[in-house]
């Protein structure tokens, strides 16, 4: 968190950035968090004020996306967005069609087999089929990775469009 993208999405969150933008980064900065975070730390992730991302907060909590801890006045996701990430699994069938060649892969080499997918500025875990080795991967699908780090990226940033041999 607070890493800035080369695609500029943190400056995009900024003073000019649209109400969808930043009730969207928010959401991406709770998710991306292990506890519950307050409105100071939000707003100094995003560069904006207080008051901005309280209001949000406020929306976004009436709505049922995020929660709000009574004791500490805290905020972390919320049932409404798990349950709409349950509903996009459901219907995206790429990581399904692929899990049982993910583990005739994985049976045949042994290893952990991970699908990727691109954004702009990262490798980001789709799916993984775990070997039963005895030593085990700590990555989960979510994980985000820079370009020059995993296997994937630099095949991206080696044989990948103009666009992806930028590293941010």
């Amino acid at each position: 968190m607070g890493e800035e993208d080369s695609d500029g999405a943190h400056a995009e969150a900024g003073a000019s950035a649209s109400t969808s933008v930043i009730s969207l980064r928010i959401l991406e900065l709770l998710a991306e968090q292990d506890n519950e975070c307050g409105v100071t730390h939000l707003a100094d992730a995003l560069g904006l004020p207080k008051a901005r991302v309280h209001r949000h907060l406020t929306a976004l909590k009436q709505q049922g996306y995020v929660t709000q801890n009574p004791r500490s006045s805290r905020y972390r996701i919320g049932w409404r967005l798990f349950l709409l990430g349950q509903r996009l699994v459901r219907q995206f069938n790429a990581a399904a069609l692929a899990k049982p060649v993910m583990e005739e892969l994985r049976d045949q080499v042994g290893q952990t087999i991970v699908i990727t997918t691109f954004t702009d500025s990262e490798v980001v875990v789709l799916d993984l089929v775990r070997s039963h080795g005895t030593l085990e991967i700590l990555l989960n699908p979510g994980t985000k990775f820079h370009f020059h780090t995993v296997a994937q990226g630099k095949i991206a940033l080696a044989f990948g469009s103009k666009r992806c041999s930028i590293i941010s």
